[in-house]
Parts: structure tokens; sequence; C-alpha cells
């Protein structure tokens, strides 16, 4: 991902004037998704790494 954002700043944005509101727009389209499903899925997640560290 940082690398396609990256790519976007030097498409839309030749020598440092960039369109913000074009890469931040690919920012939050490719952020909500990953912060969906970790509150869809936060209880597995969250047991998974307090029984990972522990013996028994």
């Amino acid at each position: 991902m940082p690398r396609g954002l990256k790519a976007l700043v030097d498409r839309f944005g030749p020598r440092g004037e960039s369109q913000w509101k074009i890469v931040v727009t690919a920012s939050v389209i490719t952020t909500v998704p990953m912060i969906l499903l970790f509150l869809l899925r936060q209880r597995c997640f969250v047991q998974g790494v307090s029984t990972t560290g522990s013996k028994g």
C-alpha cells in the first residue's frame, strides 16, 4: 500500500504539487477495510494474542 500511495503522489503531483484530495481519498479507501475487519474480528484477535504468550 505505501508503494501505491507513493505512485499516486508521483502521478498526480509533478514537482511536489500533489492533489492531496486524491491521495487522502486513496489512503482512506485502503485503511477503512482493515479497520472494519479488525472491529468485526476483534474478539478472535485479542484471544489469539492473549493465548499465544501463556503456557498450558
